[in-house]
């Protein structure tokens, strides 16, 4: 599995439900090689998650040679779909025009905001907690609606 640590707000609940979806997928036999969120993203960035099996990670390794295939573990599935059996993990309603991830000052004060308002030691806060809080106060969305995701290296 991949998933980030610059996405504080990141949801277990989702992890369940795809690994529900890659185990059952892969039950008799491997049929998929990827499962992704980010194939065509409908989750807002920062809920990135992706899961693959052992052999396609080992292929990677030993075949990806650039920079960012490196680095970053899974763009070399992408940039390949021929080697991989790629399957996209999509949400009922897109909410890709959220950002949810740290990368910048205004991500950290959405995020900061976010915590303020959510945190419990408690109990663990989902996405539909957090959609329900960014409704009732939007301006919490505008404080980084316009930063853009750097690019990958080619």
């Amino acid at each position: 599995m991949r998933i980030t640590a610059d996405c504080p707000l990141f949801d277990p609940n989702l992890l369940d439900q795809m690994l529900a979806v890659f185990f059952e997928a892969n039950k008799r036999a491997v049929t998929v090689d990827c499962l992704s969120n980010v194939i065509r993203r409908t989750y807002p960035r920062g809920l990135d998650a992706e899961i693959f099996t052992a052999a396609a990670l080992e292929r990677a390794n030993r075949e990806a040679t650039r920079p960012h295939e490196r680095e970053h573990v899974t763009p070399y599935f992408y940039q390949h779909p021929q080697l991989f059996r790629l399957r996209s993990f999509e949400g009922d309603a897109d909410l890709s025009a959220h950002r949810w991830t740290l990368d910048t000052p205004e991500d950290w004060q959405l995020i900061e905001a976010v915590y303020a308002a959510l945190y419990r030691p408690d109990r663990l806060f989902t996405t539909a907690d957090v959609l329900k809080l960014l409704k009732e106060r939007p301006g919490l969305s505008k404080l980084n609606a316009y930063v853009e995701q750097k690019k990958l290296g080619g």
